[in-house]
Formats: C-alpha cells, structure tokens, sequence
C-alpha cells in the first residue's frame, strides 16, 4: 500500500524536522512536494503549504551562507567587481 512505501521516507523527514538538522530541509521539501503530487488529498493545501514556507524560511539563511562560502560563487562575485 501506498502507506508502507511513504512510512520510512516520511519517518526519515520527520527526524529531520524535528532534530532541527537545517541542511537537509531542501530534501524534506522535495518530499512533501513529491508526496503532494503523488497523493494530493493526503494533506490540505494550506497545510502543506504553511511546512513548506516555514521550511524554506528556515533553510534560506544557511543556503545563502553555502553560497556565500563557495568557490564558485567567489569567482562569479570577483568577477563582477
């Protein structure tokens, strides 16, 4: 059933939330949307909608400092100058 194939990813983002582990909410997020795609009735839109901007929200600062820190972007920020 549906159930048994979403228990242990869904198990897995839990944790993830839950333990507050920031870099992996990217991965979470691609779940819900995955899991809103696949089963749409499962979770109400504005639920499912409130997780992920909370989630985003949280995420965004640390993305935004891994950009900052990395050497690609070092080179594409120097080369504007």
């Amino acid at each position: 059933s549906l159930w048994l194939m979403l228990e242990a990813p869904a198990a897995l983002c839990w944790r993830v939330v839950r333990d507050r582990c920031v870099e992996h909410f990217p991965r979470v997020l691609e779940f819900l949307r995955s899991l809103r795609a696949a089963a749409p009735g499962l979770v109400r839109y504005r639920h499912h909608e409130r997780l992920c901007m909370g989630l985003k929200a949280k995420s965004a600062p640390l993305l935004t400092q891994r950009a900052r820190q990395s050497p690609r972007s070092r080179t594409l920020l120097s080369s504007q100058n």
